[in-house]
């Protein structure tokens, strides 16, 4: 041991590192849920197949086939939760490769532990267990590990992920999400899925499921955008004090990708504390990153098609400990995606003021509440 470091940043504050083994062997990292409806041990750091689109065209920038290696390598490294989506446009691909890697003996059914998600345009109850059937067609599964609602914006049933209008405007449907819920009940009743769950959804929206009369199964986790710049802190206490677990997504910030980001904004990698702890640790910034959400119970999806770094990912579950993980290190509220993803064209059915309208409820946590994302901007305060 070689003692703590007390590191301060005035970006993010200050974290506290010290040298110290994790408590997870391999292969067996996992945050063990026994409360609510999951079945089964939910690894805490899972790999992400979704693949990046561009904000203009809404073209996917990454081959199907690059999902399919990466998902190879990922579970030849050690992964064995694997995050993906009917919208991600690649289930067919990501299935043939877990194929794969049961049939040449690396990895069993029973070891791996699936996600996948009900997209937008099939929340009409008798459009569900089709649209989950039609995942595991492709899969070529007889089950998933969870089944979640991916976005709660109802759209016009059909083929179009994002149904427009003449006028280029997304078409909504009017679906109680609640009905919508006892669907996916209805389907892990039937053994398609183990367990059901939600993704960004504010506390409002988690209660609304909660307080449904005749709820027979509660949602196991809420997979939102979380990263040291956009702790969700609220939002994680509510969930612990329910027993839902909370899932980062964009655990690493937007790496400056141009199709989303404009050049000047703040870059969650290139953040002096989190460079100097990774120096000083022969750790890279992201893994520092991703251990912070790690030690605080929160699962993260860490999405990468590069080989070396879906080697570092995986180390964050067998890696140094942060002594002191606390609410003070992360202020700024930014979101990953910030000048794309707050833009009336990234979702265009309307003005952002009618969005802000739509979903009053509250921030849960420095600006993100449901679609927060797309209201929470620099100047535009969200009421």
């Amino acid at each position: 041991m070689s003692g703590t470091d007390n590191l301060m940043s005035s970006g993010i504050g200050s974290i506290q590192l010290e040298e110290a083994s994790f408590y997870c062997s391999p292969f067996t990292k996992a945050l063990m849920l026994t409360k609510g409806s999951l079945t089964q041990p939910l690894p805490c750091v899972k790999q992400k197949t979704q693949r990046t689109r561009d904000r203009r065209t809404e073209n996917c920038l990454v081959p199907k086939s690059k999902a399919a290696e990466a998902t190879k390598v990922a579970i030849d490294v050690g992964f064995r939760h694997i995050d993906a989506a009917y919208v991600y446009e690649n289930e067919e691909e990501v299935g043939k490769a877990l194929r794969e890697k049961i049939a040449d003996g690396t990895v069993k059914r029973e070891d791996l532990f699936y996600t996948t998600k009900l997209w937008c345009t099939f929340f009409r109850p008798e459009l569900v267990r089709p649209a989950l059937e039609r995942s595991l067609k492709k899969l070529q599964l007889d089950y998933v590990d969870l089944f979640i609602i991916h976005v709660p914006i109802p759209m016009k049933p059909g083929e179009e992920l994002m149904p427009k209008d003449a006028n280029g405007k997304i078409i909504l449907e009017t679906v109680d999400l609640r009905d919508t819920w006892e669907a996916l009940e209805k389907c892990k009743d039937a053994g398609l899925t183990r367990s059901i769950g939600v993704s960004n959804f504010n506390h409002k929206l988690l209660e609304m499921i909660l307080n449904k009369p005749g709820l027979k199964y509660k949602p196991v986790c809420n997979q939102v955008e979380c990263h040291p710049y956009l702790n969700q802190s609220k939002l994680l206490e509510f969930c612990k004090s329910k027993d839902i677990v909370l899932v980062a997504y964009s655990a690493l910030g937007s790496q400056k990708d141009p199709n989303w980001v404009e050049k000047d904004s703040p870059a969650l990698l290139e953040e002096p504390i989190l460079k100097t702890i990774a120096k000083k640790h022969n750790r890279s910034p992201g893994q520092v990153a991703l251990r912070y959400q790690v030690q605080r119970g929160v699962v993260v999806l860490a999405k990468s098609f590069n080989e070396k770094r879906i080697k570092e990912n995986f180390e964050v579950q067998a890696g140094h400990c942060l002594s002191r993980v606390g609410n003070g290190c992360c202020t700024r509220g930014h979101l990953s995606c910030l000048s794309a993803r707050t833009h009336v064209h990234f979702f265009p059915c309307m003005s952002p003021c009618a969005m802000r309208a739509a979903w009053k409820g509250g921030r849960e946590s420095n600006g993100l509440r449901v679609l927060g994302f797309m209201v929470s901007r620099p100047g535009f305060a969200a009421s």
